[in-house]
């Protein structure tokens, strides 16, 4: 059979003798010179040669147990040639260790990208979310204020609902250590929602369809238990958990800031889960029980909102998901309420609101 140049590996160095290597019916046979230029020849016995690996055109095979020794072949015809030879040799069978090899590297990498996917689906936002429940009250404020003046500069502010609306926030003690600060825009869709450090946005088309103080109530101590929980600064956070992600990465704490105050206008868009929404008509529900405002305020504003149709109110129900199991609690709590006062002084600053929305319609 043919002779085929190849570096032999004694297994005891890491020195690669130019060999030759020399094919027969039941071994193989590998001659070369030692360091001492002393000519030797090692027998291979066929049925413990193992095919390691295919690299750039190079296949390496070892031999025996440890210390291994090992050939390194250049020819492209070596293994052609070899599977003419010995068809049936287990060296060469389709389950050797360069298959098994290429396998094992394969389900590594498919591993690898699960782990990634996984990371970067839970872990990440959940640590985004969690990082953000611990900003100081004070950093909350700033980033508050700063992405309502992001917010606020494709809209028109209304001057006197705004100076209402907070006269009437005032009145109610929403029990949170935030300052709560009532910001009214001219727009068409029916909405309210949440800004981090104690800011409210409400949209003077949900104005117009309220029909009482209570109901008002309602809505603003539903969106200052969205702030008491952090709920909006949470789940911004999370929704663009992998820019904050990469921020820390880099120790960018403004750049953490600068990406909340960039997506200020996806709070219009933010949708709260079920469990958000259920923790913030809970906690409004106490409010107005512990200020003796009727709860079926909250009832009636869910009611209005829920039987509406059209574009218009669906931004607030796509935001603020109802279901009947809120309307149901609601309901059962505003039943069992015992102490209601007569408010007043919210019912003359409702008036004064109503009496602007009139003006405005005229």
């Amino acid at each position: 059979m043919e002779n085929f140049p190849v570096l032999f590996y004694d297994g005891y160095s890491s020195t690669g003798y130019e060999a030759f290597l020399h094919l027969s019916a039941d071994c193989w046979v590998i001659h070369y010179q030692d360091q001492n230029q002393q000519v030797q020849s090692v027998n291979w016995m066929l049925s413990l040669v193992r095919k390691v690996e295919i690299i750039q055109n190079i296949t390496t095979f070892r031999y025996g147990s440890f210390p291994q020794q090992a050939i390194e072949c250049s020819n492209l015809d070596f293994v052609t040639l070899l599977k003419t030879h010995y068809p049936h040799a287990d060296f060469l069978k389709s389950n050797s260790l360069e298959l098994r090899g290429w396998k094992n590297i394969v389900i590594a990498v498919l591993l690898l990208i699960a782990l990634l996917a996984t990371v970067y689906i839970y872990v990440i936002p959940s640590a985004a979310e969690f990082i953000a429940g611990k900003i100081p009250q004070e950093i909350e404020t700033d980033i508050g204020d700063s992405m309502l003046n992001s917010f606020t500069i494709g809209s028109e502010k209304d001057a006197k609902l705004t100076f209402y609306l907070n006269l009437f926030a005032g009145k109610i003690n929403f029990n949170t250590s935030y300052p709560i600060e009532i910001t009214v825009v001219k727009s068409e869709q029916v909405n309210a929602f949440a800004l981090p450090g104690g800011k409210i946005v409400v949209n003077d088309a949900i104005l117009k369809k309220i029909n009482s103080p209570e109901e008002l109530a309602g809505l603003l101590s539903h969106e200052a238990a969205h702030i008491e929980y952090k709920h909006s600064l949470k789940s911004i956070s999370k929704s663009l958990s992998g820019y904050i992600f990469i921020s820390l990465i880099f120790n960018d704490i403004n750049g953490i800031t600068t990406v909340l105050i960039d997506n200020a206008n996806a709070l219009n868009n933010l949708r709260y889960s079920r469990s958000l929404e259920a923790d913030a008509d809970l906690r409004a529900l106490q409010t107005m029980e512990k200020n003796r405002i009727s709860q079926q305020g909250l009832v009636s504003l869910f009611t209005m909102l829920d039987s509406k149709d059209g574009f218009n109110y669906l931004k607030f129900l796509s935001t603020h998901p109802l279901t009947e199991e809120r309307i149901r609690k609601a309901r059962k709590s505003a039943q069992n309420q015992k102490k209601i006062s007569e408010k007043k002084d919210l019912e003359l600053i409702w008036q004064q609101i109503k009496n602007q929305l009139d003006k405005k319609s005229d």
